[in-house]
């Protein structure tokens, strides 16, 4: 898989912004296998798990959002050619079903992940910051 296809994954500056227009953190709660709701009645915060620390902590999570964003990625693109097939064969109201639920899920789980990504690079970056500061002082 292209899980390391950094020039894909590298967030842009623009991102937060637009994810957050979206409506993407609210969405973000409702997800059924990880979203806020989910985790907060499990008992279960991924970044807490901190079996190797936290930096490791922080690195798992990042590269899991990478799995389950291709994943997304490819299934969105899967429907996406059946929903051309479709419209080709003139069978409009299926096509435009299989779109908008190809939307919710799909591609607002991929805006999920990279908008997960961007906080836990940010918060890996503070980390890592902080150690240095507490070695040099």
């Amino acid at each position: 898989m292209w899980l390391g296809a950094n020039w894909y994954f590298r967030p842009r500056g623009f991102e937060p912004h637009v994810y957050e227009v979206l409506g993407v953190r609210r969405f973000k709660r409702y997800l059924p296998t990880g979203g806020d709701i989910y985790a907060r009645r499990m008992g279960w915060h991924p970044i807490l798990d901190r079996a190797g620390g936290q930096q490791e902590a922080l690195s798992k999570f990042e590269k899991r959002t990478r799995v389950a964003e291709c994943a997304h990625v490819l299934t969105f693109m899967f429907f996406m050619v059946v929903c051309a097939a479709l419209f080709v064969g003139e069978l409009y109201a299926p096509a435009f079903l299989l779109a908008i639920f190809n939307v919710p899920f799909n591609a607002y789980p991929i805006m999920v992940q990279r908008y997960n990504r961007q906080r836990v690079l940010r918060l890996s970056a503070r980390c890592t910051a902080r150690k240095g500061e507490s070695r040099a002082g």
